[in-house]
């Protein structure tokens, strides 16, 4: 490799054959663990793009440290199972940044193979990696190296953008399958909480960064700083702000192992030039940003990133504040995010500061949509961080629920929605409406993102609250998108783990609440949600007070005053029936046969529908039963409407589904019951 990078004629396929040979192979001694990280160090800055992407990838490995054993290791074990509240990060735990940001949150924090991981007390300082030589730290640590390595990042990151440009994707070479297969283990991993939506960062970039910072010390600060800062500089093109954003998010995790001093004094140089590109951040370096801000954050000791969170909420307060674009106040809070998600419980207070915060609330009936869309987002992130609640810190998880609780209430008095859906489901006024269905915006926002992409079970003891607002606007004509909106959370609301955390029973007290609501849109619009409740609570409630809830709601909404309601209601009751079994198919033809002797004309039609739901269990046979509820039916055809047209339809929907073996089904049937269903399929008629 030397060789045939040094003479200049060799051909550059030489080279790549033997940096990946280098990659593959354990230097064993002092003498190779040098030569190679030489030559790794020199293939930084070749203009060959595979052996720029080998140099990186050997230098990655050399740097690992040598107590990074794996999963399997005690640091490891520690950190899946909850850090101690006596345990320190560091080397310098005793001089932790116990600002008043973090006053009370616990201590410990561990995770594997990560700058800021804790250690058992008495433990020890981690092992550094054997020395890479002084052929490499002079070249590492010279004037030019490392900002002509930056250099040449710059051009990868552009390339791989062009070469991806004409097909989606660019051919994977040799060297790149080799690259892959050693640092597999190295990419960033998916949560469904915070999914990974970064282009351009590179982890492995990062990574590296990250051991050079931890192996040189601050040493390294002034090669790499001022060059990782001048491409964060506002209006840097977007592959530049990625190689920035990877050297300096590597250099501040690795200042994790500095001294206290030198590492606050990195951040306090960081810290300005952050903050104006954060400022200044388009649309497409945000999945950059949020890559390189949970790269900092993950693992780390919340006490050793209140500085970040102080950068951060003071960039949402001048957004607010200052009423800059609405893009601006968005991305604010979109860099939030990957810090909550990765702080969890520990970051008690930071959520306590965003969700308090005046120009937060206020955000909540901004004009800007997108704006409230992020809010919804960081209200979700804030209900998943309690859940499930942390053990050894209850006391977190309630400060974190009494701020999400407190935002909840002024998300729903905002909503104007009155008690039991009282009318009008919108204020009258257009100034107080347009508040209200921006309101309504963060709050299906919120369940959307809490049921799809957090824990929904962190969403259940807020529900009786946003329920009734979900109902409420998927009943509103005015905004026909804002109510398909609703709908849709209402029913994603109801497919939660209701049953398991005995959440059903209230649920069902807040539905059967809102049945009395004089606006029949919203009674109807109480289906959907109960038709995934009746079918998820015969799983886990084997309690007969939710079966009799549920059956006294679709019977009420089965007899409703409205006309639309009482026909919506008819497929629900056919699948509660078919889930209850014969005992429940009694009852209702009991119910039917009670309501067949009233008067209204609602009633009527209700015991009509009942036994249309009966006739709807047997789609494809002729049970013995089913003959005499045809029978009853066949009574109300000449009725007035709308008894005839139901009696009509369901028994040319039973002809329907029994053509296909109509000689067998018709043996079951009398020759009465055959002429009226015929009659009912085509109209009687007579020839002069």
């Amino acid at each position: 490799a030397d060789t045939a990078g040094g003479d200049g004629a060799t051909h550059w396929s030489h080279e790549v054959s033997a940096l990946s040979a280098l990659l593959v192979l354990p230097a064993c001694s002092a003498a190779e663990r040098e030569g190679a990280a030489l030559v790794a160090t020199r293939a930084l800055c070749s203009p060959t793009k595979a052996v720029r992407h080998l140099g990186r990838a050997i230098l990655h490995t050399l740097l690992r440290p040598a107590d990074e054993t794996g999963p399997g290791s005690t640091r490891a074990r520690l950190g899946r199972a909850g850090a101690a509240p006596e345990l320190l990060e560091g080397d310098d735990a005793g001089d932790a940044d116990t600002d008043d940001l973090w006053e009370d949150v616990a201590a410990g924090w561990c995770g594997a193979g990560d700058g800021g991981s804790a250690q058992p007390a008495g433990a020890g300082a981690a092992l550094p990696p054997a020395p890479l030589g002084a052929g490499a730290d002079a070249l590492l640590l010279g004037e030019t190296q490392l900002s002509r390595a930056l250099e040449w990042l710059v051009t990868d990151h552009r390339e791989t953008d062009e070469a991806a440009a004409p097909l989606g994707a660019s051919g994977i070479l040799p060297h790149e399958i080799v690259i892959s297969a050693v640092t597999s283990g190295r990419a960033w991993p998916y949560t469904s909480i915070l999914p990974s939506a970064a282009a351009n960062f590179s982890m492995l970039a990062a990574r590296l960064f990250e051991r050079l910072a931890r192996h040189y010390g601050p040493a390294l600060r002034p090669r790499l700083l001022p060059a990782a800062l001048t491409l964060l500089a506002p209006g840097t093109k977007r592959d530049s702000l990625a190689v920035g954003l990877e050297a300096l998010g590597g250099l501040l995790r690795g200042s994790a192992r500095w001294p206290a001093r030198d590492r606050r004094s990195l951040e306090a140089d960081a810290a300005p030039a952050m903050a104006a590109s954060l400022r200044a951040c388009a649309v497409e370096s945000l999945g950059d940003w949020q890559a390189c801000l949970r790269f900092i954050a993950s693992g780390r000791d919340p006490r050793r990133l209140g500085w970040l969170a102080r950068l951060l909420l003071g960039g949402l307060d001048s957004a607010a504040v200052a009423h800059e674009t609405s893009l601006a106040h968005a991305n604010a809070l979109r860099h939030l995010a990957p810090l909550l998600a990765e702080l969890s419980w520990r970051g008690a207070p930071l959520i306590e500061a965003v969700l308090n915060a005046p120009h937060t609330r206020a955000a909540v009936c901004s004009g800007a949509r997108q704006v409230r869309e992020e809010v919804a987002a960081t209200l979700a992130l804030a209900m998943a961080a309690a859940h499930p609640p942390p053990l050894g810190h209850p006391h977190l998880a309630r400060r974190i629920d009494a701020a999400v609780g407190s935002f909840i209430q002024h998300v729903v008095a905002c909503c104007a929605v009155g008690p039991n859906g009282a009318l009008p489901l919108e204020p009258d006024n257009a100034a107080d409406r347009a508040a209200a269905r921006a309101a309504r915006v963060v709050a299906l926002g919120c369940m959307r993102h809490a049921m799809m992409s957090c824990r929904p079970q962190a969403l259940l003891p807020h529900a009786h609250a946003l329920m009734p607002v979900a109902l409420a606007t998927a009943a509103c004509v005015g905004d026909p998108d804002l109510a398909n909106a609703g709908r849709a959370c209402a029913v994603l609301l109801s497919q939660a783990p209701v049953p398991e955390l005995g959440h059903l029973g209230p649920t069902l007290a807040m539905i059967t609440g809102l049945a009395a609501s004089p606006s029949w849109h919203l009674r109807g619009c109480l289906l959907p949600p109960l038709k995934y409740l009746a079918y998820l609570g015969q799983f886990a409630a084997r309690d007969p007070p939710h079966s009799q809830a549920v059956r006294a709601l679709l019977l009420q909404l089965l007899a409703d005053p409205q006309l639309e309601v009482r026909e919506a209601a008819l497929p629900v009751l056919a699948g509660f029936v078919r889930l209850c079994g014969p005992a429940e198919r009694r009852r209702l033809l009991a119910w039917s046969d009670k309501a067949l002797r009233a008067r209204a004309l609602p009633e009527r039609h209700a015991a009509v529908l009942a036994l249309s739901a009966l006739v709807a269990l047997a789609p494809y046979d002729v049970p013995a039963w089913l003959p005499e509820v045809l029978d009853r039916l066949g009574r109300f055809a000449n009725e007035p409407q709308p008894l005839k047209a139901a009696v009509s339809r369901t028994f040319a929907e039973f002809k329907r589904t029994h053509q296909d073996n109509w000689a067998a089904h018709k043996l079951r049937l009398t020759l009465e019951q055959q002429e009226m269903l015929a009659d009912a399929a085509v109209a009687p008629h007579w020839y002069a």
